[in-house]
């Protein structure tokens, strides 16, 4: 019994993480549960053309995502342990104060953007109604974006699952109502997440109580546009990695494979956000570690987030035939092909998270910026060359690829600097 105790006492905040991570996935696995039994339904509701549709929008989101929260939260992690609770809620205030009146003009420059780009590459898609629910939807994701993180922050994890748990539930349940009863499609998904985002967004503000009408102290926001430039144009660079795939692929003009491409990415998302969820738990005390140059912890709780990592991708193969021939009712049950290649990429990808961990941490963030120029200008062109060469295959080749030489970037880059991870901990 003493051994058991020693071992719970040695391994606590370790055990206490892996229950974190445990709620930090409770909202999105709550949506999985709901998902068994409602993916069919949206299975047999939706073409694959709408899929396809959808799959389009998601990978048009993340472009215009990094202007939406100009890369603060970066900014606020950094601070978040290095000042008092007094100053955390001046900093947060601020930030969301500011992001509210920049994203008014982001909107608009982003719809003209976006049309224009339509019209230049002839893009078969339809523009209208998608991107201007797409727009809104990420204009409010940014109080949700911050909010979430304050309550991973002080580890509030229960509270965490409530709000993701209330907003999956909403945005199925108005999802199903759109498509499956008024027959909007893949308009009606889209707008069932956004009213579900709506009413989540409103209890977010409330519950934190901001003081929306503060004035900006703009040396503050100049010092934290200062501080997450160099992670904004880094964003950028990262975007061809992580997101372009769609774009490119909807150049092929072939929506019906696009939505099975993007039914593949879509069950292999799943597991990007266990792994997601996962890293919620890891990242403050990742952050900490950094902090306090605690080698031997951050070894610890690093190696037990990639074996996890791991075993999650292997379950995932076994099953992903059957999970993708359940959840889309029979039909698309080839995309388990996308998604199991897909899955690889995730893996990979989240493993990059620990080395992004330090450096942030360090404040390190022109170290990151170097890193995705070279990446990301290297995996645009990988993109390019396998998607002219294999398709839609290539576009998961394309990914792997891409993960894979993001990695090595990161390694390499501190190999060539003479940092070895840990030294870099000393400031």
């Amino acid at each position: 019994m003493k051994k058991i105790s020693d071992f719970l006492t040695k391994y606590k905040g370790l055990i206490d993480n892996f229950k974190n991570a445990f709620l930090y996935f409770g909202g999105s696995f709550l949506q999985l549960c709901i998902a068994i039994f409602t993916s069919p339904i949206f299975a047999r509701n939706l073409s694959a053309e709408e899929f396809g549709i959808l799959g389009y929008f998601t990978s048009a989101r993340q472009f215009v995502f990094p202007l939406t929260t100009m890369t603060l939260t970066w900014y606020y992690l950094f601070k978040y342990f290095k000042q008092d609770s007094n100053q955390n809620k001046k900093l947060l205030s601020n930030i969301i104060v500011f992001l509210t009146y920049v994203n008014i003009l982001v909107l608009f420059i982003s719809a003209g953007a976006l049309y224009t780009y339509f019209k230049i590459v002839k893009v078969e898609i339809p523009f209208y109604p998608f991107a201007f629910i797409m727009l809104i939807t990420l204009f409010l994701e940014v109080y949700q974006i911050f909010l979430l993180m304050e309550l991973k922050l002080k580890k509030a994890a229960f509270t965490y699952f409530l709000y993701t748990g209330l907003l999956a539930v909403l945005s199925i349940a108005f999802g199903l109502l759109f498509v499956v009863v008024f027959k909007w499609g893949a308009a009606g998904r889209m707008f069932g997440s956004l009213v579900g985002l709506i009413v989540t967004s409103l209890i977010f503000i409330k519950q934190f109580k901001f003081n929306l009408k503060i004035k900006l102290d703009f040396k503050l926001i100049k010092e934290a546009m200062w501080w997450a430039s160099p992670m904004l144009l880094s964003a950028y660079f990262y975007l061809p990695m992580a997101n372009i795939d769609r774009l490119l692929l909807g150049a092929l003009k072939d929506t019906s494979e696009l939505g099975y491409y993007s039914i593949g990415a879509n069950v292999a998302g799943y597991i990007g956000t266990a792994a997601a969820a996962l890293f919620s738990a890891f990242q403050p005390d990742f952050y900490k570690f950094v902090a306090q140059n605690n080698k031997g912890k951050f070894f610890l709780f690093s190696g037990a987030y990639v074996i996890v990592l791991v075993f999650m991708t292997i379950m995932f193969f076994i099953f992903s035939e059957f999970i993708v021939n359940y959840l889309t009712s029979g039909r698309y049950t080839r995309a388990y092909i996308y998604a199991n290649y897909y899955v690889v990429a995730i893996l990979i990808m989240n493993i990059t998270s620990i080395s992004n961990a330090i450096l942030i941490a360090l404040g390190k963030s022109r170290f990151q910026l170097y890193i995705n120029i070279i990446a990301g200008s290297i995996g645009f062109v990988l993109y390019k060359y396998f998607i002219h060469q294999y398709g839609f295959m290539g576009g998961t080749y394309g990914r792997i690829s891409i993960a894979c030489l993001y990695l090595v970037t990161q390694v390499s880059f501190i190999l060539y600097l003479k940092f070895k991870p840990f030294n870099l901990f000393k400031k």
